[in-house]
């Protein structure tokens, strides 16, 4: 197995809330078979996910011992956050290098308001757009953009723009 192989020891499942979208049967499976490969393999599991996602895992009572939640916390816009920008940025296979100062920064933080799951998002819609668009770089403007920003809306600010365009 390749993982054996490669010697790894985390595996991490983001959106684990999409464990609750199947049926019981098909929940029970999926909870099996991570179980298998975490004894198999001997690996940790991380997994990232909503409240449903933490109900999900511990409804199987071999797992629920397995499971510590742990609430990730909004991040405050500082020198680490800084950092995550800047070294998520320079992950993405973009032709360009993008200027990662302090507004770009504070841009990312201001529309995400710190939440991890959020910064990320956008960061990805923003590289997937310098992408497609061939800008090859993420820049202040590009964060702007509604396709990119819609990745991190709530409900309630789609509302309130659709009324404002409404009125």
């Amino acid at each position: 197995m390749q993982l054996r192989r490669l010697g790894a020891r985390l595996l991490i499942i983001d959106e684990t809330n999409n464990l609750v979208i199947g049926t019981g049967s098909a929940q029970r499976k999926t909870l099996a078979a991570l179980r298998r490969l975490s004894n198999r393999l001997e690996l940790s599991l991380a997994c990232f996910g909503t409240m449903e996602a933490l109900h999900a895992l511990t409804s199987d009572p071999q797992v629920e011992g397995r499971v510590q939640p742990f609430q990730l916390t909004r991040l405050r816009n500082d020198a680490d956050y800084a950092m995550i920008v800047r070294s998520v940025i320079a992950f993405y296979p973009l032709r360009q290098s993008s200027v990662v100062d302090q507004p770009l920064i504070n841009a990312v933080h201001d529309l995400t308001a710190g939440s991890p799951g959020k910064t990320f998002r956008l960061l990805n819609a923003a590289a997937v757009h310098a992408i497609d668009t061939g800008e090859e770089q993420i820049a202040s403007k590009t964060l702007r953009l509604d396709d990119v920003t819609r990745h991190v809306r709530t409900a309630a600010t789609m509302r309130r723009r659709g009324r404002a365009a409404a009125g």
